[in-house]
């Protein structure tokens, strides 16, 4: 658990929504909030569009939404939340305490293999032994979650690796952020930035909704 100040609203940490007057060379335009497959119809939200793109996994959080981790998709989203769900289930993602969370805390229930490959025969009778437990802390964990999709399509042409370098930078960007929104995603993401050579995109941060955890201009 983070110490006591992590719980704090940080004033100085602007949420983002309206798009802003700052100069960009791009919008990135944020559909959402979505449900999770499967857990629309238990939080009332629209299922997400069959589309690529990058898409963010938030929770609700104040007067918006607090962003845990970033993702990317050139086949669909849906197919691609169908394999996160699998994953999720099979303990191969970290598992957090969703009213915590909601709180601008993290705390950690399990930690996935992902990060701790399942190699010890200690680790794999501990997540059988809490396998109930878990279980029900994993679909609560999905069900929470509001997913936003950025279609970025229109950009392949013009600029290179686009889902990479926008996930990315979502990801940096989140990590750059004050306490308790840099605490909040997991590390060790495997990131694809932009490389030298590639030229620096402008993008402005454009949804409907307040997402904590960015800024209005991220660099690509």
């Amino acid at each position: 658990m983070l110490e006591d100040e992590s719980t704090t609203f940080h004033e100085n940490a602007q949420p983002v929504s309206a798009p802003s007057d700052f100069d960009a060379d791009i919008d990135l335009v944020w559909q959402g909030p979505f449900g999770w497959p499967g857990f629309e119809a238990e939080n009332g939200l629209p299922a997400i569009p069959s589309i690529p793109g990058v898409y963010l996994m938030t929770v609700d959080y104040h007067d918006g939404f607090l962003l845990y981790v970033a993702g990317l998709t050139e086949k669909t989203v849906p197919h691609r939340f169908k394999q996160h769900t699998r994953a999720h289930l099979k303990g191969e993602w970290n598992v957090l305490d969703i009213d915590d969370l909601r709180n601008g805390v993290r705390t950690q229930i399990w930690h996935g293999w992902t990060e701790a490959p399942k190699t010890s025969p200690e680790r794999m009778a501990e997540f059988l032994r809490r396998e109930e437990e878990l279980t029900k802390a994993i679909k609560r964990q999905l069900g929470a979650y509001r997913v936003f999709v950025c279609d970025v399509r229109a950009f392949e042409e013009r600029i290179p690796r686009i889902y990479e370098r926008v996930e990315a930078s979502m990801m940096n960007t989140l990590y750059l952020q004050p306490r308790p929104f840099c605490d909040i995603p997991d590390c060790g993401m495997s990131l694809r930035p932009r490389r030298t050579g590639e030229a620096a995109i402008r993008a402005r941060i454009v949804c409907s909704s307040r997402l904590y955890g960015t800024t209005e201009i991220v660099t690509i």
